[in-house]
């Protein structure tokens, strides 16, 4: 799963939102947030473009993936060579 693969990679804390509503664009990144990790295959795009803005004005890394366990290694793996 997903959170196998995140817990993996070393996660302590996974925060999920659905992202398929406009209901969570209304949410807050929590402030010890390291990773915003968006699952482009279901994602709102207002809601993309929110959070997308956020992370990188409050400098969080940003991981765009496909819903796939394979998808999200590779890309989280990218983002965490950069950092």
């Amino acid at each position: 799963s997903v959170r196998t693969v995140l817990s993996d990679l070393g996660a302590k804390s996974i925060t999920h939102w659905d992202g398929r509503k406009n209901h969570g664009c209304s949410k807050s990144i929590p402030e010890d947030t390291d990773y915003v990790l968006m699952l482009t295959t279901f994602l709102n795009h207002n809601m993309m473009k929110k959070y997308k803005k956020i992370a990188k004005k409050e400098n969080i890394s940003l991981v765009c993936a496909k819903r796939s366990v394979g998808s999200v290694q590779d890309e989280f793996t990218k983002v965490m060579k950069r950092a």
